[in-house]
């Protein structure tokens, strides 16, 4: 029965762990990203760490399959940049019912003919990330880089038909 409950134990910390990670685009946006990064570093040694001792201290090959496939997908998971594509997925409807009803949504960096340019992360130094609705659709058959009055986009990732997420660099 103890090992059901160390099992449990291990896999309930670990959907804890992989929702942290999936949400962590908000929490970036509510701490700010210096403090965010901290955090998930320190995040990141704590899964480290609890992997690492359940693993010595229960040397059943389940739970050493479990600790593993916790931090390799955690790894994996911020490696694809999986919470911004995870937010993207969420905020993208949001962005565009607004753009449908023609309210102002979110932070506009600049408002042109084609683009309307949205912050999606605060910039540091000369670049950001930014959500780009591309009117004509131009960006989708376009080489990795844009010019725009604020500077060059370049393209990431396509977030749904319109829209995607870029990086300005100023």
């Amino acid at each position: 029965m103890k090992n059901y409950k160390r099992q449990i134990f291990a896999i309930l910390i670990g959907v804890i762990a992989i929702i942290f990670v999936l949400f962590s685009y908000y929490i970036k946006q509510r701490i700010g990203y210096v403090l965010y990064n901290w955090m998930i570093n320190a995040f990141m040694c704590i899964i480290i760490v609890y992997s690492l001792v359940m693993i010595f201290c229960i040397r059943k090959f389940h739970n050493i399959l479990i600790q593993i496939l916790l931090c390799t997908s955690i790894f994996l998971m911020i490696k694809f940049d999986v919470p911004d594509r995870f937010a993207l997925c969420i905020e993208v409807p949001k962005y565009e019912m607004s753009i449908n009803n023609g309210r102002e949504f979110g932070k506009v960096i600049e408002d042109s003919n084609d683009f309307t340019v949205f912050e999606w992360e605060p910039g540091f130094l000369d670049y950001q990330y930014v959500l780009v609705y591309d009117k004509r659709n131009i960006m989708e058959n376009a080489d990795s880089k844009i010019y725009i009055s604020e500077g060059k986009l370049y393209r990431l990732y396509k977030a749904k038909d319109n829209f995607f997420l870029c990086l300005l660099y100023r």
